[in-house]
């Protein structure tokens, strides 16, 4: 029963429905556990994959504690060496760079690194290479370019020596460098690399839509971020049509949806921008369930459309949306969620509200909120998870 349970919750991620996949695979913890004690490998793999669906999810908290069990049960069951336990170092590692405590991450990080010299797998040039990358992460999270080059251009060398430079691993790395430059303010050298990429993608006898979309997506981001908007619009387009070749239920259709409505916004076109942006909100929500990051975005975005078009009273509404979801999605003290809170301020101030009617009306807005129970289920979906 506990393999069924195991194989359902394995099926539903598959589907793109995690929440569900949830539920099922603490079923079959819950079997093994009592069939073959805490500490057996299959217990640890049931754990290591909620682990990766709450990180899906955005719930790291939760994952950082699956993660934790499953390395304290490999080293008892398998021994420091072994390669699951070698890998819990990494998930480890990158549970802790969402969480965006980068020092606790690396520390995870250079002990897993350095149990790849003696761990039993035979071909390890995989393992060492995510650990180079998710190290990057690491430092790219600290501020630290050169140290973030450094680990991520480490990862691209050991590809190409061990698979030639047009294999997919190899342009993940480049996808992955191209994402450093980016983030330190050098979109330029990231379009070059880019497009690198999906000229190699696209010469390729075999193409892969799946890949293609992501990096026409980020593509899009980075020529955003050069002031590109009409040509990253054309990107984020390209994205979306590469992804519904087959793809339509990945997460990542919501960002194709949600990147074509900020272009629209940043070029003026508020009514696409709108339209894009709910069509990202009806397809997040059946992607993504009911309480995720990015949803708390895009409400966010709906929230300064309808700003913009002087749809105030709706532009109300979605802020206090992003506010609200955001307090669960992002936490109360991220920059994110000030964000939020900012823009719901001038929303009220548009309104006519002074300074003290808007603290009054935000309190005012929980207070409901927690009458209404939207608060109790919200927190109830969060912890059901």
């Amino acid at each position: 029963m506990a393999v069924c349970y195991s194989n359902i919750g394995s099926a539903l991620a598959e589907l793109h429905k995690p929440e569900e996949s949830v539920k099922y695979r603490w079923l079959a913890l819950d079997i093994f556990i009592k069939s073959y004690g805490e500490n057996h490998p299959d217990v640890a793999k049931t754990f290591n994959n909620l682990g990766n669906t709450y990180n899906d999810l955005g719930l790291h908290d939760k994952a950082l504690f699956c993660f934790q069990k499953v390395q304290v049960i490999c080293v008892k069951a398998l021994g420091k060496t072994h390669t699951d336990t070698v890998v819990s170092y990494k998930n480890l590692g990158r549970t802790y760079n969402l969480m965006m405590d980068y020092e606790k991450a690396l520390d995870q990080l250079f002990e897993g690194l350095a149990l790849c010299k003696v761990m039993g797998a035979i071909d390890k040039s995989l393992i060492i290479t995510s650990f180079h990358n998710t190290i990057g992460a690491s430092y790219q999270g600290l501020g630290n370019f050169d140290k973030t080059l450094e680990h991520k251009n480490k990862a691209l060398s050991i590809m190409i020596d061990s698979f030639g430079e047009r294999d997919s691993r190899v342009l993940d790395c480049q996808d992955n460098l191209a994402q450093v430059y980016d983030a330190f303010g050098a979109p330029k050298q990231a379009i070059e690399v880019y497009n690198t990429i999906l000229e190699t993608h696209l010469t390729s006898k075999e193409q892969n839509a799946y890949k293609i979309s992501l990096i026409y997506n980020r593509l899009g981001t980075a020529l955003q971020n050069a002031k590109r908007n009409k040509e990253a619009l054309e990107s984020f387009q390209q994205s979306l049509l590469h992804m519904k070749n087959g793809f339509e239920n990945q997460p990542e259709v919501v960002g194709c949806y949600n990147n074509i409505a900020s272009c629209y916004y940043k070029l003026g076109d508020y009514s696409n921008a709108l339209k894009y942006y709910e069509q990202a909100l009806d397809i997040g929500k059946k992607i993504l369930g009911s309480v995720h990051g990015t949803l708390t975005f895009i409400y966010d975005g709906i929230g300064e459309t309808c700003k913009s078009l002087g749809n105030l009273s709706e532009a109300l509404k979605y802020n206090e949306l992003a506010v609200l979801h955001g307090f669960f999605t992002h936490g109360k003290d991220s920059s994110e969620l000030i964000n939020f809170y900012h823009n719901l301020t001038i929303t009220l101030k548009r309104l006519g509200k002074n300074k003290e009617e808007v603290k009054a009306h935000i309190h005012q807005a929980f207070t409901n909120w927690k009458e209404q129970g939207v608060l109790q289920k919200l927190v109830s979906e969060y912890h059901k998870l």
